[in-house]
């Protein structure tokens, strides 16, 4: 996934491992090794760039229990001998081979550009609980707030 960033990119990945025996001591380590990878494999098939962020999770719908392995790989300095260490150990694995995998470049906005709604957006407009927080920024409930003042 791109970054704001147009040198950096993250690496998300999940996994699914069934029969864990040893969760902290064997199979950690090695979903460790496989972020660390995915992320080198990332820098191989993108060389623009120069930060990668990975993540590591179980699959939430097939795990109990779970943490997260993260990395802050640093690719400014690539030098030919890294890149054949990554293209190796991927070699199998085949992070970022398929010929689907294209770069593209998307701008990911949280809130609706205001320019695109004829009218902003009201608490009516928004489905909220009487116990969510007020949208007005009031840092109260929305029922102790401005959920009156519509009836109004």
């Amino acid at each position: 996934m791109p970054s704001f960033y147009k040198s950096k990119a993250y690496v998300f990945l999940q996994l699914r491992k069934r029969n864990i025996t040893d969760y902290d001591n064997d199979y950690r380590p090695k979903r460790q090794a496989l972020l660390e990878i995915a992320c080198g494999a990332a820098k191989n098939k993108f060389p623009d760039l120069r930060t990668i962020v990975g993540m590591a999770i179980d699959a939430p719908k097939f795990s109990r229990r779970n943490a997260e392995d993260f990395i802050l790989m640093d690719c400014s300095e690539w030098p030919e001998e890294r890149r054949l260490h990554y293209d190796r150990a991927n070699e199998g694995l085949n992070f970022f081979c398929t010929s689907s995998s294209v770069a593209t470049r998307i701008k990911v906005q949280n809130f609706p550009d205001r320019k695109s709604h004829e009218e902003p957006q009201t608490a009516r407009d928004i489905k909220l609980g009487r116990n969510d927080l007020c949208p007005c920024g009031s840092g109260k409930k929305y029922k102790r707030c401005c959920l009156g003042k519509l009836a109004e």
